[in-house]
């Protein structure tokens, strides 16, 4: 445990005034999805675990793979070679392994089959090895088979002819959520979608400054930026992580003509975060064609960089906006494509993105489908998030990097709620400040860091 200490001990002083204690289970660090594992080990032949490169995917898969069935799956101390070679792990990230599989996919597991389930990461490496885990789970019929993990999704690649329907189950995971780093439940939806209107007084909403916010939005939420005590060793970070990504997943699943233009498109994403995708004004500004923006869009998309929000649609007004809009998946990568510093203009579009990501994360916790992120926009009036529950309850999201709130920093919400009528459940004004404040129509201003005190 002296190492674990240790190397935890690193990532608790992540920058500067941001050194928050990570969630761990006892003396291990938990990851939420965990959980979601484990449950689905119980009654889903194939589990596809996925998310961006660099998430922490492998590090779980590695645990899950020496965890027993119905035992909680808990990240620990690193897992020696050693352990490993003993353990039902594959990952295709390795030459020997990947040259083994492509050769013989169906002889690959047919060997294994003796294993009481097999852990196969990266497995966007080799899209035909589908194949032959249906033929093994169809032939088995047990449940807790594989888990498969992917920093592409590989159910929207061409080379993908079998999509396992019905036979798994498919978890998201993101970069490290604030209430994983905090140790919290991590239940604001649970909270926001019931009918509780106080905030529990155990919450101390004076312990975040708009300053310790920024820092923890520039940070985002990827294990090794957070080890990183400097702006400097972030910043080279993520440039050898976009290009980690582009060299090793982005051309692995598709022919790409230029690199740089994929980068560019990502920037461009960036710069015009909070406003509808519009590929015109994307060609326009990286001089690409409309095709390949399109192109490479999907590609980010698919290797997790982005996440495209479908707009509210649930009235029948024809003036509201049904484009959708991207979310870049982490604050700190955001900040670092448009090289934002806590004095920059850009700075609320910076803390629109940390609170969308942090929503978005919280919702890969519960049931599929459970939340959905969606976007409002009306002729002036917007509102940044709009969470939808299963069964069509919604409610809105509106994001301030102000320390106050006024009046009209309600309009959108209370114009969503004008639409939504019944299924407005109710609308938060997320804000820089340290008090609650009630508002009209079921609006209600809070603290941005209720996110992850709930």
């Amino acid at each position: 445990m002296a190492k674990l200490a240790t190397w935890w001990r690193i990532i608790l002083h992540v920058v500067e005034d941001f050194t928050p204690p990570l969630c761990k289970h006892g003396d291990m660090l938990q990851r939420k999805i965990a959980k979601n594992l484990a449950e689905a080990r119980a009654d889903t032949p194939v589990i596809l675990l996925m998310g961006p490169r660099r998430a922490g995917k492998s590090t779980l898969a590695q645990q899950a793979a020496l965890t027993p069935p119905g035992a909680p799956i808990v990240v620990g101390e690193r897992v020696p070679e050693a352990a490993l070679r003993q353990a039902p792990y594959f990952t295709l990230d390795d030459a020997a392994t990947l040259a083994d599989v492509r050769a013989n996919p169906q002889g690959f597991l047919e060997e294994r089959r003796a294993s009481e389930w097999i852990v196969i990461d990266e497995v966007q490496r080799v899209p035909e090895l589908m194949i032959a885990i249906k033929r093994e789970v169809d032939l088995s019929h047990r449940t807790g088979s594989f888990l498969i993990t992917g920093s592409a999704n590989i159910l929207t690649l061409p080379k993908t002819s079998e999509t396992l329907a019905g036979r798994v189950e498919l978890l998201r995971m993101w970069s490290l959520a604030q209430c994983e780093i905090e140790n919290t439940p991590g239940s604001f939806l649970h909270w926001v979608f019931s009918d509780a209107r106080d905030i529990p007084q155990d919450i101390d909403l004076q312990s975040h400054t708009r300053d310790s916010i920024i820092d923890r939005a520039l940070a985002g939420g990827y294990p090794e930026v957070l080890a990183r005590g400097t702006r400097v060793r972030r910043d080279a970070f993520f440039g050898s992580y976009l290009t980690t990504v582009i060299e090793r997943e982005i051309k692995s699943i598709s022919d790409i003509e230029d690199e740089t233009g994929i980068t560019r498109i990502l920037k461009a994403l960036a710069s015009r975060s909070g406003g509808p995708r519009n590929y015109t004004t994307l060609s326009n500004d990286t001089q690409l064609p409309m095709t390949t923006i399109r192109r490479y869009a999907a590609l980010l998309e698919a290797t997790f960089l982005i996440k495209e929000l479908p707009a509210w649609a649930g009235g029948v007004d024809g003036k509201i906006i049904r484009t959708p809009k991207m979310l870049i998946t982490d604050s700190g990568l955001y900040g670092n494509l448009l090289n934002i510093s806590p004095s920059d203009s850009h700075i609320g579009f910076l803390i629109e993105t940390f609170v969308g990501t942090e929503l978005l994360k919280l919702a890969s916790f519960e049931g599929h489908s459970e939340y959905t992120l969606l976007h409002f926009r009306r002729k002036q009036h917007e509102v940044d998030f709009v969470i939808e529950q299963r069964g069509g309850a919604i409610v809105g999201v509106e994001v301030k990097a102000a320390t106050t709130v006024r009046a009209d920093d309600f309009s959108g919400l209370l114009t969503l709620a004008s639409i939504a009528k019944d299924r407005f459940h109710r609308g938060i004004l997320f804000y820089c400040g340290d008090k609650v404040v009630p508002f009209s129509n079921g609006t209600i201003a809070l603290p941005i860091s209720t996110l992850w005190q709930l």
